[in-house]
């Protein structure tokens, strides 16, 4: 395993005081959001803590990052599964919950299905046994825009979590007015050719741009897989090289997420999926650094 490109300078000790700066913001908000309930929106009789929207979730999220890029895979697997245990209760927005369900099924732990209504989230944490549970929905939005944006997010989050024909059935047939056009139109994102190139597949979008009126031949989806993921790793690469330029860089301080947890779910799944691929790519650190960490957690 090997550190994110551009963390070697970082203070060992100041990475640890961030990293238990953040798990602390975690155990302590809730104390203190209730502290500041009686002057807040929240001052009603009913107010309950656990179900007030807050950083709690982000901040273990930063915690786990600031140490796989220092090469600490246990203390950020440790911290993930201290933020999917519910120790500090379920998500509070739809953003905390694509986000929960990004880490778990990087672990094993979540598995994410999408349909026409939207996305099913299930979860064996803090079950002894394998079996799944479901836990809650995520409905699609009202606009399109909307829509097509959460999926790309969820996309490959359900990859990870098995073969795209189970757990990606969109079916736009069976969705009325508005909602026909926008679940139809997540089938156009890379997001998805990819999560079902990954499974041997390839969309009727992608097949018609090309004029096959047959099944994709292996070579053909090899190329569109490389070039699919090409546009991942630049779009990846070009926000880490924009980060690394700020002065907060240094001060670990750092505005977004170290790592891209998308790019890292699929090639989680192109490890995991029954035609095993081999992790190779570029051999840019940065994406050397990815497909090192989706190795370490494809095994779980």
């Amino acid at each position: 395993m090997m550190r994110l490109p551009g963390t070697e300078n970082w203070d060992p000790v100041q990475v640890r005081r961030v990293i238990e700066f953040e798990r602390n913001v975690a155990r302590a908000l809730p104390t203190l959001i209730a502290s500041m309930a009686p002057a807040s929106d929240y001052a009603e009789p009913e107010f309950d803590t656990n179900i007030a929207p807050n950083d709690r979730q982000f901040a273990l999220v930063r915690a786990a990052e600031l140490a796989f890029v220092t090469d600490q895979i246990e203390l950020g697997l440790e911290i993930c599964v201290e933020l999917l245990q519910f120790r500090y209760g379920l998500p509070k927005t739809v953003m905390q919950a694509v986000q929960w369900a990004s880490i778990g099924s990087a672990l094993g732990r979540v598995k994410v299905r999408l349909d026409a209504s939207g996305a099913q989230i299930s979860t064996n944490v803090n079950l002894e046994s394998r079996d799944f549970i479901d836990l809650f929905k995520i409905p699609w939005p009202e606009t399109a825009s909307q829509t097509v944006s959460l999926a790309r997010r969820l996309i490959p989050a359900a990859s990870a979590s098995g073969e795209a024909n189970e757990q990606i059935r969109l079916m736009p047939s069976q969705v009325e007015g508005r909602g026909h056009a926008a679940v139809a139109m997540i089938e156009l994102t890379d997001e998805f050719a990819a999560a079902l190139i990954i499974d041997g597949q390839m969309t009727r979008n992608e097949q018609s741009i090309r004029g096959l009126d047959r099944a994709p031949t292996k070579a053909e989806l090899n190329r569109l897989q490389n070039s699919l993921f090409e546009t991942f790793e630049a779009s990846y690469l070009k926000r880490i090289n924009m980060m690394r330029r700020t002065p907060m860089w240094n001060n670990l301080r750092v505005r977004g997420n170290l790592i891209d947890w998308s790019l890292l779910l699929f090639w989680i799944s192109r490890l995991r999926h029954k035609n095993r691929a081999r992790a190779t790519g570029p051999r840019i650190n940065e994406l050397v650094f990815v497909r090192d960490l989706a190795r370490k957690l494809a095994k779980l």
